[in-house]
C-alpha cells in the first residue's frame, strides 16, 4: 500500500470505510489472482485428476466448490471496497455470511474424515 499513492483512504470523511483507488484495486486483483487463486484452482484440479476412487473425487469436488465460493466472496469484497456504494456493501456483507458458511462447510466436507 505504501508504493501506491492514495491507494486506500480510511478516515473520518469516509466514515472509516476503506475506499480503494483504481490502481490499488487492479494491483490487488492481479496479484491475488496470480499468486493465490489461479495456482490454487490449478493444483486442486491436478489433485482431483489423480484420484481414482469416485468417493474421493466427489469429496474433492466439494472442496473445490467451497474454495471457489470463498474466492468469489474475496473478489466481491474487493469490488465493493472499490465501488464505495452502501447498497453493494450491504448486499456483499449479507451474501458474504451465507457464502462463507456454505464455503466453509463444503471445504470441511471435502477434506474432513470419511465415514466408514
Amino acid at each position: 500500500m505504501i508504493f501506491i499513492p492514495e491507494g486506500v483512504i480510511i478516515n473520518e470523511s469516509t466514515d472509516w470505510e476503506p475506499i480503494w483507488s483504481i490502481y490499488f484495486f487492479f494491483y490487488l486483483f492481479i496479484m491475488i489472482s496470480a499468486l493465490a487463486v489461479i495456482p490454487g484452482i490449478y493444483y486442486s484440479i491436478i489433485v482431483y485428476k489423480k484420484f481414482s476412487l469416485s468417493e474421493l473425487k466427489k469429496k474433492w469436488t466439494s472442496y473445490i466448490i467451497g474454495v471457489c465460493l470463498l474466492y468469489f466472496l474475496m473478489y466481491a469484497i474487493m469490488i465493493s471496497n472499490f465501488l464505495d456504494d452502501f447498497l453493494i456493501r450491504f448486499l456483499i456483507g449479507f451474501v458474504g455470511v451465507i457464502f462463507s458458511i456454505i464455503g466453509g462447510v463444503l471445504i470441511y466436507n471435502g477434506i474432513g474424515k470419511m465415514e466408514e
